[in-house]
């Protein structure tokens, strides 16, 4: 085992974790500040030079200074797991620090977010009204004789975002498990998705609502019609090698690259502020606000468990009782 300072590792880490894009980018921004607060405090050390007691000082000195809130101490120690996990697995050391070590301080979990019905519907309508202008736009510059390209990507977006809006309300699909569908999981005879969650396990989403099934169907016809026409824009150069495959994503970008979750994420929290929605309101808040209707009109909680792939009873109860 060779020995490396704390410098050295943290950079390994960073660059590690960019390279393989197992974190969103604002996550590796988060984890890099927190450890730069850890090397500040440690100075750059040998990495066999930390013990157990000299971290557990660390995190108890974040508490003593009542400086932080629980969320920033538990974060920086999330992290510092993170970190030391990773120069245990490459060999590092022979000892995590961490180990059998509990939080510095007990986690808050804050109620989950639920929108009224009313907010549900500003925030559904919000993609169909863009889109109303972005046509009404484009027929105008279409008469002019003027450039429509930009138009044209603004519209596919919109289609493309209603789609995710409308299936992530109708199913409480995470967002996750969203970014994943493919075409050929969709039955729109019977209104249904197979979803697969992490463990590869599989249960069937229900979109009953006429407007899904519309919304999912007209972003489908821009999908096939982008596919035919980035398969006429391949040179003469290109024809001879092998063809563009449509990509097996369901929700993609207009180049074809499926759409990455903080993208999804992003849609959500962008139609949230265009429909007037104070709330923070992400991914979840949609799941949740779906599990307080379903609760709200009597659905049996067990059903609402396999609806939504959860076996996390207390916090489905919680939801009901927070809106």
């Amino acid at each position: 085992m060779s020995k490396i300072t704390l410098s050295s590792a943290i950079d390994e880490y960073l660059s590690t974790i960019r390279q393989k894009q197992a974190k969103s980018a604002h996550t590796i921004s988060a984890q890099t500040s927190d450890l730069k607060h850890v090397l500040r405090y440690f100075d750059d050390t040998l990495l066999t030079n930390i013990t157990g007691d000299s971290v557990r000082g660390y995190f108890t000195d974040l508490v003593n200074q009542h400086r932080y809130a629980s969320t920033t101490i538990n974060r920086l120690w999330s992290t510092t797991v993170s970190f030391f996990n990773f120069c245990f697995e490459q060999n590092y050391i022979h000892i995590n620090p961490l180990s059998g070590m509990k939080p510095p301080v007990k986690a808050e979990i804050p109620p989950p977010t639920v929108l009224t019905k009313a907010e549900i519907r500003r925030l559904l309508q919000a993609p169909v009204k863009e889109q109303k202008r972005l046509k009404k736009e484009l027929e105008q510059r279409q008469k002019k004789g003027a450039s429509t390209a930009r138009l044209e990507r603004r519209l596919f977006d919109s289609v493309r975002n209603r789609a995710v809006l409308e299936l992530l309300f109708a199913t409480g699909i995470r967002v996750s498990e969203l970014v994943n569908l493919t075409e050929k999981d969709f039955n729109f005879h019977n209104y249904t998705v197979t979803i697969k969650d992490h463990k590869g396990e599989k249960r069937i989403g229900y979109f009953p609502s006429g407007d899904v099934k519309d919304a999912l169907q007209a972003y489908m016809s821009l999908t096939d019609r982008r596919s035919k026409e980035l398969q006429r824009d391949i040179s003469e150069d290109e024809k001879n090698r092998k063809p563009r495959v449509k990509s097996q994503y369901f929700f993609l970008f207009r180049n074809g690259k499926p759409l990455g979750p903080e993208t999804a994420r992003h849609i959500v929290h962008r139609y949230a502020r265009t429909a007037g929605i104070k709330k923070t309101v992400t991914p979840y808040t949609l799941r949740h606000t779906l599990t307080s209707f379903l609760l709200e009109a009597k659905v049996n909680i067990h059903s609402i468990q396999r609806l939504l792939g959860t076996t996390d009873a207390a916090r489905l109860l919680l939801t009901t009782k927070k809106k």
